[in-house]
């Protein structure tokens, strides 16, 4: 047996981040001269293998030992993933391997406008009170961090995204208080027609009120037409009408958010209506007065029908009229116009719409009525005279077709007229007064 050279061989492990040193050795024999001249060699490799090896050992605490372990930083409890503005939330931290068992110091990014912490530090485990920002911060994130007290480069981070609260939405409402109008006259420089109507705004986080407006513009008026404008919840504003009646001869007003103008109420449309005059009874009339309750000692239960032209200004143009009862009869009379000789027709309007009116006839009677107007084309009448009576005024409209009824079979025409007109002796009666023809014989 020749001479033996023993090798040791030093192996290293990092098993869950710790250090191992694993020695082995074994025997080399050295058989041949060659080889004998070599053992020098693998002597001195095992003086550097064992120099390498006691080197190793010592950094990890000794000859084969675990050395000391690093710190790290874990959330024991996370925040969660998206909070909104002014929430808060508990969180913590868990340090290991921390031998001065500091605990961790609270941050977080954009510093500034990310939240605060309560404590802004805490013993490891231990929980920290976070509260969201006032206000969602640029990008939308924030950051939130716990670095150790011991080891600043060790920390951990989690990300929370912050958004704004949801808002129910914006109310707009007319008030009941005061009471929007139903309808207005037109204003005149002699005296502004107004009225006084207000909105409420409910869930308004900026409590910034309405601005008023109306349509049809610019008929209706425009935003000067309110006065304040805009008003804050709940405060009156008061609308001026239009010096002339709008298309359609109504407005409806509008009160709209100023934090969201997509959010607005209306009120119901209001009428507007000219200021009765003269000018309010222009044009062809058809009346009809009757008594139902008679007046037995003179004329009995008496009808009253004719037509007469109003200029618009206070004069009569003319016309025809007929009085049936009982005891008197007057057909197609002629009512004469204002300055014809023995006349005294005329007629008046107040701004009220109450007026007015004499008619004077051929067969020389003088009728006196009281009427009011109710709308631009109607009135209601009564008799004012001894032989009292009530009934309606109507704007005629043209009788486009009249010419065609003309020439119909005279026995068809015939039909339309009144009985005591159908038995009036042609050659004994003066005049002819037409009735007004049903409208399905005038289309």
């Amino acid at each position: 047996m020749g001479p033996f050279v023993f090798v040791l061989r030093y192996s290293w492990f990092y098993p869950e981040s710790r250090l191992d040193l694993k020695t082995e050795g074994f025997f080399l024999q050295v058989e041949t001269r060659m080889n004998r001249k070599l053992a020098p060699l693998f002597i001195l490799s095992l003086t550097l293998l064992n120099a390498c090896g006691g080197g190793g050992g010592s950094n990890a605490g000794g000859g084969g030992g675990t050395g000391p372990q690093s710190i790290s930083v874990n959330f024991s409890a996370l925040p969660p993933q998206s909070m909104t503005v002014g929430d808060n939330v508990g969180v913590s931290a868990t340090v290991t391997n921390d031998s001065a068992n500091a605990g961790v110091n609270w941050s977080c990014t954009p510093t500034g406008a990310c939240g605060t912490f309560t404590p802004t530090s805490t013993a490891s485990g231990a929980n920290t009170m976070y509260v969201a920002p006032g206000a969602v911060p640029s990008g939308g994130k924030v950051m939130i961090v716990a670095t150790s007290v011991t080891d600043s480069t060790k920390n951990a981070q989690a990300p929370v995204t912050i958004t704004a609260p949801t808002q129910p939405a914006i109310v707009v409402s007319i008030s009941t208080t005061p009471t929007p109008p139903a309808t207005m006259s037109v204003s005149t420089t002699a005296q502004a027609s107004t009225a006084q109507i207000a909105a409420t705004v409910t869930n308004d986080s900026a409590n910034a009120g309405v601005n008023w407006s109306c349509t049809p513009t610019p008929s209706c008026g425009s935003s000067s037409s309110f006065s304040p404008n805009p008003t804050p919840s709940g405060t009156a504003t008061t609308y001026t009408a239009p010096s002339t009646v709008p298309s359609g001869g109504r407005v409806t007003l509008t009160a709209t958010s100023v934090t969201d103008p997509t959010k607005s109420a209306s009120t119901s449309p209001v009428l507007i209506t000219g200021v009765a005059s003269n000018l309010s009874l222009k044009g062809q009339y058809a009346f009809i007065v009757s008594a139902p309750t008679g007046n037995p000692v003179s004329r009995g239960i008496t009808t009253w029908i004719g037509s007469l032209s109003l200029d618009g200004a206070g004069n009569v143009l003319g016309g025809a009229e007929d009085i049936v009862a009982p005891k008197y009869q007057d057909p197609g009379d002629t009512i004469l116009a204002t300055g014809a000789a023995n006349s005294v027709s005329t007629y008046s309007v107040d701004s009220t719409g109450h007026g007015t009116m004499v008619i004077s006839t051929l067969n020389h009677e003088t009728l006196h009525v009281s009427f009011v107007v109710t709308t631009p084309t109607q009135a209601v009448i009564i008799e004012k005279d001894g032989e009292p009576g009530s009934g309606t005024m109507n704007l005629q409209a043209p009788l486009r077709k009249f010419p065609e009824l003309i020439r119909s079979p005279w026995s068809e025409l015939m039909t339309l007229l009144p009985a005591t007109l159908r038995s009036c002796p042609m050659a004994g009666c003066s005049t002819l007064a037409v009735p007004a023809l049903p409208a399905e014989r005038l289309m």
